[in-house]
């Protein structure tokens, strides 16, 4: 694993992302990904991220992706990733293999100039979401893990969302293989007893 950290210590230069680049645009190729449902899907899951796959890392760039879409303001996926390769908003140090930073998924919209709001406490973010229509979360996937050497469970997890006029919740990429968006009845219910790191709430522009 060292080993594997120190050889993305090197992954962000502007020929590597550059290469990445040309490699995620030819692999989208014919393919409509308008929303991501699911990281582990084709032909997301073949995509690079540094000297990562999509599959394993990429849930941070997804719910960027989705929220532009969703704003109307699409932008390809493979310069997503780019952006997040050139800004180094990897987790850990300049290594993608443990995704990216969810604290600093702002930077990306501060560039495109896209207003959120940002939130760094779980109930905060659960009235504030009660009059947003998009946003985005991030948790660890379990409540909290008690073993001396592993703090964080089985790691984070990122996602976007959506509400209706019913106030319900359309969540992409909750799980890894999804094909298909699935529902919630809120923010607290997508949620649950998750462990809460940060989270980003939008509006729809005004037509």
């Amino acid at each position: 694993m060292l080993r594997r950290i120190w050889k993305d210590l090197y992954n962000t230069s502007k020929k590597s992302v550059n290469a990445n680049n040309l490699h995620n645009h030819s692999v989208l190729e014919g393919t409509n990904t308008a929303l991501v449902n699911g990281q582990n899907t084709e032909p997301v899951r073949l995509m690079r991220y540094g000297r990562n796959l999509m599959n394993h890392c990429g849930c941070e760039i997804i719910a960027v992706y989705n929220i532009m879409q969703l704003l109307s303001k699409p932008v390809p996926l493979p310069d997503v990733i780019s952006e997040f390769e050139l800004n180094r908003m990897s987790a850990l140090f300049f290594s993608t293999c443990f995704g990216s930073s969810p604290k600093k998924i702002g930077r990306y919209f501060d560039a495109h100039k896209i207003a959120y709001k940002y939130c760094k406490h779980k109930d905060d973010f659960i009235r504030q979401s009660d009059s947003s229509e998009l946003g985005i979360v991030s948790f660890w996937v379990n409540t909290y893990s008690k073993h001396r050497f592993n703090r964080f469970g089985s790691g984070l997890h990122t996602v976007a969302f959506k509400k209706d006029k019913s106030a319900k919740l359309t969540v992409y990429n909750r799980y890894n293989d999804d094909t298909a968006p699935r529902e919630y009845d809120n923010v607290a219910c997508l949620l649950q007893d998750r462990r809460f790191i940060a989270g980003y709430l939008f509006e729809y522009p005004e037509k």
